[in-house]
């Protein structure tokens, strides 16, 4: 279908059987959309029905044609593309798609289309750009809940999120800060472990945007931090304790994803230690999969080939830290065989199992995502 969509979109001449023939496929591509994903369509969602493309292309789909559905097209093929595991194509399409809803300056559609972007963009180690992305996405999707007309290129983004600081900009720049910053620590972990010049390369990258993005930012003393974590961990090589430190200094409490940045670069820390790394981990993850879910593109591209090859190299080289090593290794294959959905905690379980880790006191979030019982 989404061939088909192309097609239609290089068509200069926008007629009003274009219009019709534009406006069914989206309704038809929305159906299929849903159900890929959810095995179900929305309540009150008209079915697409058969034959709908030779005869039932009634005036309805006329007066329900706006512009601005050219570029949220691309969120529905894209959405489509994602449920049905094809993650190249989705790519394709969501890097398409955000260009034109840009030039559009169509809000919810670079929010819709934005984060999924960010994965394809890290991937060609596009940093800096992935930070940009990450944070437009995330304003454009908080500013979208507080304004029914979000659709339009005329909204004043500011405007719906308040003056500089407020609750809605820190809610943009917290979600902007886990799809940009912290989704790219595990995309640094993967160059880390396989190509440590190219790695250092990214982390500038990282760092220049959290610098520049900062001057602009509601909240400049969390982008500020966040490129002295960087910084500290990847050019100068800053202890595990330091890490830790810098998560309760004052003036951070605000901005969690500081907090789980800080939690997420222990691993690259120079005296790093899996008694360390897996609790701090466990604490940060189920922080990131609210925002990027374990069955995503993102999870399946950059999160889960880290922390598979990160705790299977790990686990090679510190097996005497752990009790009973080979039923530990024994876990740890299972966990890394497991469902995408349930790998990650199954893989910090089996870590955390293995190192005799005393769960009581933990936070019931994390103690859920673990699934201990």
């Amino acid at each position: 279908m989404d061939e088909g969509v192309l097609l239609l979109l290089r068509y200069k001449q926008r007629s009003d059987i274009w219009k019709k023939l534009f406006t069914a496929m989206g309704h038809v591509g929305s159906f299929l959309a849903q159900m890929a994903k959810f095995g179900k369509v929305e309540e009150g969602f008209p079915p697409a029905k058969r034959g709908v493309f030779l005869y039932g292309l009634t005036d309805r789909f006329l007066s329900a044609f706006r512009p601005e559905r050219e570029a949220f097209i691309f969120s529905v093929m894209t959405t489509y593309a994602e449920a049905v595991g094809n993650d190249s194509r989705a790519t394709e399409l969501a890097l398409e798609g955000l260009e034109l809803a840009r030039r559009m300056k169509l809000p919810i559609v670079i929010g819709a289309l934005g984060p999924k972007a960010v994965a394809p963009l890290l991937m060609a180690n596009k940093f800096a750009e992935a930070v940009d992305v990450g944070l437009q996405a995330a304003t454009c999707v908080v500013a979208s809940r507080d304004s029914q007309s979000v659709l339009s290129s005329s909204t004043d983004l500011m405007a719906t999120l308040g003056a500089k600081p407020s609750s809605g900009w820190l809610m943009a720049e917290n979600q902007g800060m886990m799809l940009g910053v912290v989704a790219s620590v595990f995309r640094l972990g993967q160059m880390w472990l396989d190509s440590p010049p190219s790695c250092r390369q990214g982390v500038q990258g990282v760092i220049a945007a959290c610098k520049r993005l900062g001057e602009s930012a509601a909240y400049p003393h969390a982008w500020a931090k966040a490129s002295e974590l960087l910084e500290e961990t990847f050019l100068r090589g800053v202890p595990q304790w330091r890490l830790r430190e810098r998560v309760h200094e004052a003036g951070l409490k605000q901005v969690s994803a500081v907090h789980v940045l800080a939690y997420l670069l222990t691993p690259f820390a120079e005296d790093a230690i899996v008694d360390v790394v897996a609790p701090c981990q466990a604490m940060a993850l189920p922080d990131v999969v609210k925002l990027l879910p374990a069955d995503s593109p993102m999870s399946r591209r950059i999160i889960l080939p880290f922390l598979s090859q990160y705790w299977r190299a790990t686990f090679s080289q510190q097996r005497s830290r752990f009790n009973s090593p080979r039923l530990v290794e024994g876990s740890l294959n299972e966990a890394l065989a497991a469902p995408e959905k349930s790998r990650p905690s199954a893989i910090l379980r089996a870590m955390l199992d293995g190192l005799g880790v005393d769960y009581s006191g933990w936070p019931e979030d994390t103690r859920k995502w673990l699934q201990l019982h």
